[in-house]
């Protein structure tokens, strides 16, 4: 009676822990696919634990046969779950396909409830069950049926199964991770010894203490998740960040074989592929793998990505090395820069063009004027620049509104690039003034084309709603003046002054700076 009693006790306490374990984990933030198992193997063994201490005092057979039939229902899911646990437990990597597919275990254990509770229709799991006369207990014994063989086996070889999974990867693991699995793999050898003993029936009556094994299981479990962090281990907490990442990650051998990839490498790279794990980048995305062999360490490249959109990625390449060994591989960071390099294009458009006219910006135009001012001199070759000035331009503004005299600059724009030879530099110099650069043009060639623009913006007419609005335009010119030392700011002055002069006589008018005096036009090629 002591020892019943005591067995009692423990079967009680040992539901009791298993309940309290699965509800607290059960309830933690961010749950993984860790405690999830562990939860649902503390609940199972709960269940199972709670079934069996009830069934010990049942006072008929039916009774404890309904009890037995309960049991069940934590018993078969416990090696499951604990098979799920083990497997997932210290992975580098969540494999989602895999992990979905061996879910699908899950319909064995419930399988087997449908036919212990359906046993009286069948006779498959037991042919007869009786009660075990002459002990003070309810203890059930039974007749095993075609089905009992095949669902004890399966249930004692998943366990098996899982912990011969731990203590494989006790033995390959290394380092601070040593005392981590060591702790799992004691965990696991508690069923492994409680369904020892059962089978050499070295316990009083035969009774079972698999829920008592399985408690101290789970409370070892949990002591390791309090105290050493059991489910936050490096290899996990290093998979979260790799995923986590943008850029994609690629590690690969001496020999150019894929070791280790992330989520971000694969989606963009790796299609279909878990991780690429053994092949070479070459054998999944020829493309990538050439492009990687044209740059020597780091620089930018586009390609086609999975999702058929063209990228720039910006690669870097780092060499991995061992003290001993020298280097062992390549690591791989590929960063799309596609966005970064649209931005910094954005931003080189914003300083080399203006925004509302697509022609060049007074900063572009004193970029590049000396360049074509440093030639002519070289070449002795004349050029002539022109400064214009649109007349009344403060009048359309204040008549029509902002949105008018910003068509007005447009249509200028593109009345200028249609009327400027081909070489001409030409931009927006500042509010409704602009500049051309003509090479290879003197003063009278200067003119008979400044001549067909200012005709040109004459007969334009820009319409506004219902309105009509007329361009006119004062021109002044400078032309490159041989033997005299002058700079781009001097003929630059030399046609401000000139345009002004084209105002004050009447504006619509073109002024040259050596006659300052509206010229008398006279078209010639």
């Amino acid at each position: 009676m002591p020892f019943i009693n005591l067995f009692k006790t423990g079967i009680l306490f040992s539901t009791a822990v298993s309940f309290a374990l699965a509800l607290y984990v059960s309830t933690r933030k961010n749950q993984s696919s860790h405690l999830f198992y562990f939860s649902g193997l503390m609940f199972a063994t709960a269940v199972y634990g709670l079934s069996y201490f009830i069934e010990l005092s049942m006072p008929s057979l039916e009774l404890a046969v309904l009890l037995l039939q309960f049991e069940y229902c934590g018993l078969t899911f416990i090696p499951f779950f604990w098979f799920l646990l083990v497997h997932s437990y210290g992975l580098q990597e969540k494999h989602e396909k895999r992990e979905k597919a061996l879910h699908l275990i899950f319909i064995i254990p419930i399988i087997f409830i449908i036919l212990v509770w359906t046993n009286s229709y069948h006779n498959l799991i037991y042919k007869r069950i009786y009660l075990l006369e002459g002990v003070p207990l309810t203890i059930l014994k039974a007749e095993r049926g075609i089905l009992f063989l095949p669902l004890n086996l399966t249930l004692n070889l998943l366990s098996l199964a899982a912990t011969f999974m731990m203590v494989i990867k006790l033995i390959k693991s290394r380092g601070r991770f040593k005392g981590q699995f060591t702790l799992m793999t004691v965990a696991a050898l508690f069923p492994l010894s409680a369904h020892f003993l059962l089978l050499k029936k070295m316990i009083p009556y035969n009774l079972d203490v698999i829920p008592i094994a399985f408690a101290v299981t789970g409370l070892l479990t949990f002591w390791g998740m309090i105290r050493i962090q059991l489910f936050d281990l490096i290899p996990i907490a290093q998979d979260m960040v790799l995923n986590a990442l943008e850029d994609g990650i690629i590690v690969v051998d001496l020999k150019s074989r894929i070791i280790e990839s992330n989520q971000a490498a694969r989606n963009r790279f790796f299609p279909g592929e878990e991780r690429g794990i053994g092949k070479t980048i070459k054998e999944i995305n020829p493309l990538l793998a050439k492009r990687i062999n044209e740059i020597p360490n780091h620089g930018e490249f586009m390609l086609k990505t999975a999702n058929k959109s063209t990228c720039i990625f910006k690669l870097t390449c780092s060499e991995i090395k061992h003290r001993s060994f020298g280097v062992m591989g390549h690591l791989y960071i590929l960063r799309d820069n596609t966005e970064m390099r649209s931005y910094v294009n954005n931003l080189k458009q914003l300083a080399t063009f203006d925004t509302l006219t697509g022609i060049f910006n007074r900063r572009q135009f004193l970029d590049i004027a000396p360049v074509e001012l440093n030639r002519a001199e070289k070449k002795g070759r004349p050029f002539s620049l022109v400064l214009f000035d649109l007349d009344h331009f403060k009048l359309v503004n204040d008549s029509f509104g902002h949105d008018a005299g910003d068509l007005v600059l447009q249509q200028t724009s593109r009345l200028i690039g249609e009327h400027m030879r081909s070489g001409s530099l030409y931009a927006r110099y500042g509010g409704e003034e602009f500049v051309v650069l003509i090479p290879e043009a003197d003063g009278e060639q200067a003119v008979a084309i400044i001549e067909r623009l200012r005709l040109a913006l004459e007969k334009a007419i820009v319409v506004y709603g219902e309105k009509a609005i007329e361009i006119t335009a004062s021109f002044g010119i400078s032309t490159y003046q041989f033997n005299k030392d002058l700079t781009l700011d001097d003929y630059l002055k030399q046609a401000d002054e000139a345009m002004y002069a084209a105002k004050e006589q009447g504006r619509n008018s073109i002024v040259h700076h050596d006659t300052m005096k509206t010229i008398p036009i006279a078209l010639t090629d």
